[in-house]
């Protein structure tokens, strides 16, 4: 069971911790501009002059991790491509998130290889691969899921998705 959390950016749900609300709110922009910077490396120009539709989304998630009688691990998120241009994820202090190595066909289990609180994990989503589809760029979208962990400690994640409206196609089916 995988609880999908509350949207961070409408801050909803820190109503009730008025503290925690600058925190939030400084990593989303931190987040933004990890983003923001990939983008305008690719573009060879500076983002923000250019984005008028802003659509980005940050969220968190909460994985139970309860205990089974099937020793096998669940898959809580199966396999997919995030929608977006770019995805920012810190890396969460339990482990989870795999991504899919495309040359061997291997799930990397992204905590084994980050340092929690201190990494952020950021890779394409569906609309920078179809915008950069056919340059010399031409970045995949990257295959990714979420696993149990073994010891069924509760894992919480917060995910940025950056989404501007100038780089996306209606009619190019990032959202199936």
């Amino acid at each position: 069971c995988v609880c999908v959390c509350v949207c961070v950016c409408s801050w909803l749900s820190l109503q009730s911790f008025p503290r925690l609300k600058p925190s939030a709110l400084e990593l989303v922009k931190q987040l933004q501009r990890i983003c923001d910077r990939m983008l305008s490396v690719l573009l060879g120009d500076e983002v923000s002059a250019m984005v008028a539709e802003d659509y980005s989304v940050c969220y968190s998630f909460h994985y139970p991790n309860e205990a089974t009688r099937d020793a096998a691990l669940p898959i809580h998120v199966g396999e997919h491509r995030d929608p977006s241009l770019f995805v920012a994820e810190p890396v969460a202090r339990i482990p989870g998130l795999e991504v899919l190595d495309e040359a061997t066909e291997s799930w990397i289990p992204v905590e084994e290889s980050c340092t929690s609180f201190s990494d952020v994990v950021l890779f394409c989503g569906k609309a920078l691969a179809n915008w950069t589809r056919g340059t010399s760029a031409g970045i995949p979208a990257l295959r990714h899921r979420v696993v149990g962990e073994p010891l069924h400690r509760r894992r919480v994640s917060i995910v940025f998705e950056q989404k501007y409206g100038e780089f996306y196609d209606p009619s190019a089916g990032y959202l199936e």
